[in-house]
């Protein structure tokens, strides 16, 4: 009878979506609509979630010719094996955590939510109704960070080292040619060594970013990732925001203004006038730094408490011990912090830069509008115009991406509150008056096809 009435079901949704013209429907009514597909998509993860956890009970993933579930839910699904594994990893911690059972059968959580909700209340269960409310209210990216914590509290130092000792035994970096002639590859490294990698190339992936808008192109975040590594380690990195010459950023067909087989943003190089053109770092080497956060606490007892902070800014936990042995190293900043307030900010880079800067960082990891996460290309905001006396201190900065400074500085959308308890507002113009920003869709639209990546 169940079977029967998911097919029905089944077969009236996919109905629904032959006969779905996104071109003819209204702003509001695509938005409900993605809300509602956005329902139905949680709900079916809660059923595939259930149902596989009963499949790998009875080893029925064998008759289908797999060595486990893992494997045959994400050939099922279409889904990498290890989201496959993760999924039947949440699954089997639902009997522990009802709250998340009830939440996952209500249709409120994506399955990325439930296995974070999953990690951390395993980890502590009375964290569980904690984590729902976060699921239900803030990022993802947010949830992941405090499931991190919670695991991480819950290891003893012993467990700490060992987890570590594991991760640094086990780095590697595997490269491959795949069917279609591309080059590809895989890589494991320790948290910090992650983070600075990081940190080098996300500093020359933002030159070329910029450069790239200059000369009309837009492609992907991950394009320029790519390019910015194979810049880095070509030791090809540019200094004031040109691309390097090289096959990393092959000719654009159709774009006039440059040579044949020279791409746009290298003709603006060669074009520049000699004084203005940049040349290569000296050394070749990125502005890379790490940035580690710790608790100060941490730092005088010289070990972690329960629910102390000792992370790598894009790396997550790391052992204290691995802080302590770079504290003599040029190249690195360090956040102390006393339970939310930053304490101190320490830098061992030749060149120290201003400690608020520094501050801001640590503070704002993404961009600080609710909903939206983004920790590509951030840019400095005065919550209070420098123009209309807003001074330059941490308690009037904030970090916003490209987009939402834009919405602020042009279209007079401003954001209010502080770390916990921001707030984005519309201009009083727009429909639905302050408190509703994201209820104005269409100068929201323009700014994300004006500055999306």
């Amino acid at each position: 009878m169940l079977i029967e009435e998911l097919s029905k079901a089944t077969s009236v949704l996919r109905g629904v979506v032959a006969g779905l013209d996104g071109d003819a429907l209204s702003g509001a009514d695509a938005a409900m609509l993605v809300e509602r597909f956005s329902a139905i998509s949680k709900l079916a993860g809660a059923g595939i979630t259930i149902c596989a956890k009963r499949v790998n009970e009875t080893g029925y993933f064998e008759r289908c010719g797999h060595r486990d579930a893992g494997s045959w839910l994400g050939d099922l699904c279409g889904e990498p094996t290890g989201a496959s594994r993760s999924l039947l990893a949440t699954a089997g911690r639902l009997s522990d955590l009802p709250g998340l059972e009830g939440a996952m059968r209500a249709g409120e959580l994506s399955p990325d939510q439930a296995a974070a909700v999953a990690r951390g209340g395993a980890a502590d269960p009375s964290s569980e109704a904690e984590l729902l409310e976060r699921a239900r209210k803030g990022s993802l990216r947010e949830l992941r960070d405090e499931a991190d914590r919670l695991e991480a509290a819950a290891r003893s130092r012993e467990q700490d080292e060992a987890r570590y000792a594991r991760i640094h035994a086990e780095r590697h970096l595997r490269t491959w040619l795949d069917a279609d002639g591309s080059f590809k590859g895989r890589f494991s490294l320790a948290p910090e060594d992650g983070a600075l990698f990081l940190s080098g190339i996300e500093h020359e992936a933002n030159h070329l970013f910029d450069a790239a808008r200059r000369a009309g192109l837009r492609e992907p975040r991950e394009a320029y990732m790519a390019d910015a590594l194979v810049a880095v380690v070509s030791g090809q990195q540019s200094y004031a925001g040109e691309p390097p010459a090289s096959p990393a950023h092959p000719p654009t067909p159709g774009f006039s203004g440059t040579g044949p087989g020279e791409q746009p943003v290298a003709a603006a190089r060669r074009e520049a006038p000699a004084e203005t053109r940049p040349g290569p770092r000296p050394g070749g080497r990125p502005a890379a730094t790490i940035l580690f956060h710790v608790s100060l606490e941490a730092l005088r007892r010289a070990s972690l408490a329960a629910g102390e902070e000792c992370t790598v800014e894009g790396g997550g936990h790391v052992p204290l011990s691995v802080v302590q042995r770079y504290l003599d190293s040029a190249g690195i900043r360090l956040v102390v912090k006393a339970g939310c307030d930053i304490h101190s900010v320490f830098s061992c880079t030749r060149t120290i830069p201003a400690a608020v800067q520094t501050a801001l960082s640590a503070r704002d990891r993404t961009c600080v509008v609710p909903g939206c996460s983004s920790s590509f290309h951030l840019e400095i905001d005065h919550i209070v115009e420098f123009a209309k006396g807003g001074k330059t201190k941490l308690s009037n900065l904030c970090l916003l991406c490209r987009m939402h400074h834009a919405m602020k500085s042009q279209q007079g959308y401003r954001i209010e509150g502080g770390p916990g308890s921001w707030r984005w507002l519309p201009p009083p113009e727009t429909p639905g008056g302050a408190g509703h920003g994201w209820d104005a869709p269409e100068p929201r639209r323009e700014a994300e096809r004006l500055f999306a990546p």
